[in-house]
């Protein structure tokens, strides 16, 4: 498949126009050959063929089932294991649970200080 974009003569902008803001800094020799060295040493062959485009097979396989009548349904959403939590509801909770603490420790102080003191004997 080939896709091509036309487009009319005034959607086309003057290519000094939309550069002019770039700046074109001097780079030194030194610079250009380091650069020229990593490009020569990370450069290789590229073998395709040890990829698989799943998205175009299975974009095929539907193809084919609609062009053989078939009905096409939607797959079943997958709910998967999510870490995104909720920072509000989290806080909320630590919040809850800091109140519960403070109440519990009040509510033992008060405890206490609403018990008689405790006689010693006189020896």
């Amino acid at each position: 498949m080939l896709a091509t974009t036309l487009r009319y003569d005034y959607e086309v902008r003057d290519e000094a126009e939309v550069f002019k803001g770039i700046p074109n800094p001097r780079v030194s020799k030194e610079m250009v050959s380091l650069a020229g060295h990593i490009l020569d040493s990370k450069a290789g062959h590229f073998d395709a063929s040890g990829f698989k485009d799943e998205y175009e097979m299975a974009l095929r396989k539907l193809v084919k089932r609609k062009a053989a009548g078939k009905r096409i349904e939607p797959p079943p959403e997958r709910e998967g294991a999510s870490n995104v939590i909720d920072l509000m509801h989290a806080l909320r909770n630590s919040l809850k649970g800091r109140k519960a603490a403070a109440l519990r420790t009040s509510n033992a102080n008060r405890k206490r200080s609403k018990l008689p003191a405790k006689r010693r004997k006189a020896s």
